[in-house]
Parts: structure tokens; sequence; C-alpha cells
């Protein structure tokens, strides 16, 4: 019986901490950890593909060469012709959490080549465009004819009194899921400090989206005074104006709703 007893013993594997681990046990851990490797990659991919994307006018970026107008003011971007011969204007910015700034600034009404991803959203007047550049903006020629309808005046519309949130044209656009809401409130404010264009989206009965660039009054760059108001519903006061095919809300007052 004794021996029996022994026979038993030994084929059970006990792990014991300053001797081998149990060729028995080892497989058991090793299977144990690559599901559990496995699980958490599954969950994750399904927690990602369940987030609210940025929106069913979202059409997938595209890596691109564009020639066109520099604008500086009131934030950079480029006003160009697509291939659809129509003017079209692209808000720029940078790798990471980043616009422009005034790195460009000398560069202000002059035609430019530029390199980088081309990020559309359409809204109800049409493709809103995100510029995100590769490398620097480089002088280039344009000529009279293109350079002539890249050249437009800004057409006042009215004074206006719009409900909605400001979010921060570079995620809203395309580059985070979700890149609006309460829920992105911390990224977008980092984004437009750090010189993000920052767009205020409203939204009509049917859920149609209109996006406006924010400026102050005078026609600047309103991140100091948009910073606080960021992926939460806001009052936005103003004259609004056309520049192109660009919407601009010159602000008078933006309040909490």
């Amino acid at each position: 019986m004794s021996d029996l007893l022994d026979d038993a013993v030994k084929d059970e594997e006990f792990f014991v901490g300053y001797l081998p681990t149990p060729p028995r046990t080892k497989r058991f851990a090793l299977a144990l950890g690559m599901a559990l490797v496995l699980f958490g990659a599954g969950l994750q991919a399904a927690l990602a593909a369940s987030q609210r994307g940025p929106g069913a006018g979202l059409e997938r970026s595209r890596s691109m060469e564009l020639d066109g107008l520099f604008v500086q003011e009131p934030y950079p971007m480029i006003r160009f012709l697509g291939e659809d011969g129509a003017l079209h204007t692209a808000l720029f910015a940078r790798g990471w959490k980043a616009g422009l700034g005034t790195r460009f600034a000398e560069l202000d009404e002059t035609p430019v080549h530029v390199r980088g991803r081309l990020f559309t959203r359409r809204d109800a007047r049409g493709p809103r465009h995100l510029f995100v550049i590769g490398g620097a903006p480089e002088p280039t020629d344009l000529d009279g004819a293109a350079r002539g309808r890249l050249d437009v005046a800004a057409e006042e519309l009215a004074e206006v009194e719009l409900e909605g949130v400001v979010v921060d044209s570079k995620c809203a656009y395309g580059q985070m899921r979700p890149g609006d809401g309460r829920g992105h409130r911390g990224c977008a404010q980092l984004c437009i400090a750090g010189g993000v264009p920052p767009v205020f989206v409203t939204r009509d009965e049917a859920g149609r989206e209109t996006h406006v660039l924010l400026a102050t009054a005078a026609g600047g760059n309103a991140i100091p005074d948009v910073l606080d108001h960021v992926g939460e519903p806001a009052r936005a006061r103003g004259r609004l104006e056309q520049r192109g095919d660009l919407a601009i809300l010159r602000l008078t007052s933006i309040d909490p709703l």
C-alpha cells in the first residue's frame, strides 16, 4: 500500500518556489497567459470598433501634394483648386497636437506647394478640409488665372447667435474616434492650445452639421477666447462672414449653455 501511495504522489506535480517549475504546470501557465493576451486584444478591438465615429460625412484621408495660396489669418490655411475645379480651403495642422502657429507667417498671401494628408468631412454646406502637413510649405508659382481665383474677399453675411460645440478641427475631421463631445474635451483642449484651429459645430433639426471657423471680432486667432468652452454645449454670438468656401464667425461672445 505504501508503494502505491508513493507512486501516486510521484505522478502529482507540486510547485515549489526554489525548484524548477514542473513541465505540466509550465504548459498550463503558458496556455493561460496566451489566452489572456488574446482575450485582452479581442476586447480592445471590440471596444475600439464600438466607439462612435466622427460622422457619416467623413471621407478617407489621402496623401496629397497641393499648390495653392497660403493664408495666415485667422489660422494658417491653404486655398486651392480641387479636382472638380472649385475653390477649396484646407486648415493646416502638424503632427501630434499642434498647429502651424506663425512659423510660416512670411508666406502669407503667397503661392506654396505642400505635402501631407488631406482629411475631408462634409457638412450641410459642402466639404470641409484639414491638411496635416508633412515638412514645410515651399514657395511655388501659380498661373495668373489660378492666382486670381484664389484671391477672395470676405463677404459679410449677418449677425448671428448659434448653439453648438467647439471642437478641434484635427481630431474632429478624422484624426480621432470619436473626435468630439465631452469625452474628447481634454484632448481637444490640448490640440487647440497647441494651435489647431477651433471650429464651432452646429446641427439643425435634421441633425445636419454646419462647421464654422472661430475668430476674434477683429478677425484674428480666437484660441484664448474659446479654450474654456471646448467640448461643452455653448452659445456663440458674432458676425458671420464667408471667404470662398469657408464660413468664419467673428466672435463677440461665447457662453456655456
